[in-house]
């Protein structure tokens, strides 16, 4: 019996050594699995207490399927190749190198969906682990893509291997491919994206990804835990990014705008004292609150707010001076890390030279000369390109906006053939009915009765 078993593990093991996972996606992940099973189910790793060595040579093997099987013929094993993104991502927590799964699962996702624009379980996991791991560089390539479509229950297409298919009509529940996603599924992955976008200082992406957790359609009063965590963040991000009070988008729920006004009282302080109130008083805001910002774990962003002050000082002052003296600068601006102004000239000269090199100030700072003091040249706010970069940038452009219109045709067919879109375009045609009925014979009695309250359709979308 122990030999017969030992046999088919070899057997499996060769059979992977030997199929092409470019070729032959299927077989490889069956016997892929079959061997993933055998070592899970081993005694040693019942006990959660598998040996490295048995694990390596398998990961290896996970690593090398994820990154080269073929995305038609995936659509046919859906569930297996989640399974086995699964378990790549169980196997890296294991080895205690969650970051490692980062960049076989983000390809698996551009492998089965160029485009990453359908959320599926695999973003997901590629988020938690991004996050978990601080490897966030990785999770990049997946995160930036703009979210379009959320798996759907139809079914799965007949001709799944098909080359007209797009990725949101092959990529549902059905298909195994992903399970389904939750409300708090997208409000947990974009909430994480904002996080690892904070983590690389990239605050216009962080911005837009806690906007969409923010403006999530929500019924009646209710609003979760994650969209308020999120808006504590978003506000800081949002003074980062303009230095001044941000205003919530407009179509973010009344309900859930005055909720995140209360409870996020103490971030929309901090954010007026950034634009109007002075560095001391800042300083004092946010050192009063160190419990606060440590509870909601922004202790780190509020610290990068405090060093941000006095560059949005130094950036204001473009809008007045062509040409200034760093030692205006050094009298006129003030740390809100110490509450108190630079000590030397020389530290003026390192902060505005490093806003230079970190491209945070469009300016030439010219050292001191003999009779002639170090000042600041600002340059023009907006970029001087050559020809070659302006065509590569419209060239660029109009990639995307080609891609944008084909998302738009889609979408405007999927939001046409929604059942809550056909059910409130009805009640719109009973509406016009009834309201002609009243004109034409002078009362409103004759209209069309319909409830007091028609279904938000965006709170079901």
């Amino acid at each position: 019996m122990l030999d017969s078993h030992r046999s088919n593990s070899l057997l499996l093991t060769d059979f992977v050594q030997i199929i092409n996972p470019a070729l032959n996606s299927i077989p490889y992940a069956f016997a892929l699995l079959a061997r993933v099973n055998e070592v899970q189910s081993a005694p040693k790793s019942a006990q959660n207490n598998t040996p490295p060595e048995e694990l390596l040579p398998l990961w290896e093997k996970i690593v090398h399927f994820l990154e080269n099987f073929d995305s038609r013929q995936a659509r046919y094993i859906g569930s297996e190749t989640l399974e086995i993104i699964t378990v790549v991502a169980a196997l890296a927590r294991h080895l205690g190198q969650p970051g490692a799964a980062v960049s076989p699962i983000a390809n698996a996702i551009l492998r089965l969906d160029p485009g990453a624009s359908t959320l599926t379980s695999a973003h997901l996991i590629l988020s938690r682990l991004a996050l978990e791991s601080k490897e966030f560089s990785r999770a990049v390539p997946i995160l930036e893509r703009h979210i379009l479509y959320i798996p759907t229950t139809d079914r799965h297409p007949k001709q799944a291997c098909s080359l007209r298919l797009r990725a949101h009509e092959y990529l549902t529940i059905e298909s195994g491919l992903t399970k389904k996603i939750s409300t708090q599924d997208i409000l947990e992955y974009f909430s994480f994206s904002g996080s690892i976008f904070i983590g690389l200082q990239q605050w216009e992406n962080a911005a837009e990804s806690l906007e969409n957790v923010i403006t999530y359609p929500v019924r009646g009063i209710a609003v979760s835990k994650i969209m308020v965590e999120a808006y504590k963040k978003w506000t800081l991000v949002r003074v980062l990014l303009t230095g001044k009070v941000p205003t919530l988008p407009p179509n973010t729920n009344s309900n859930a705008s005055k909720a995140y006004h209360i409870i996020g009282k103490p971030y929309d302080m901090v954010a007026s004292l950034f634009e109007s109130g002075t560095a001391p008083r800042l300083n004092a805001e946010i050192t009063a609150g160190t419990n606060i910002w440590s509870g909601d774990g922004n202790a780190g962003l509020m610290r990068v707010v405090l060093g941000a002050h006095q560059k949005h000082q130094i950036r204001r002052l473009s809008s007045l001076y062509e040409t200034i003296p760093v030692s205006y600068i050094a009298q006129n601006t003030v740390s809100a890390e110490t509450g108190a102004s630079l000590e030397t000239q020389g530290a003026v000269e390192a902060l505005v030279s490093n806003m230079i090199s970190q491209g945070e100030l469009r300016g030439t700072l010219v050292g001191a000369q003999e009779d002639q003091p170090a000042f600041l040249r600002f340059a023009p706010t907006e970029r001087v390109s050559d020809e070659t970069a302006v065509e590569r940038e419209l060239a660029g452009a109009m990639e995307r906006i080609e891609t944008m219109v084909e998302d738009i045709k889609a979408t405007d067919h999927l939001l046409t053939h929604e059942k809550e879109y056909l059910t409130w375009v009805r009640k719109q045609k009973k509406k016009q009915v009834g309201a002609s009925y009243a004109d034409a014979y002078g009362g409103d009695d004759l209209g069309w009765i319909v409830g007091p309250d028609d279904e938000d359709l965006m709170a079901v979308m």
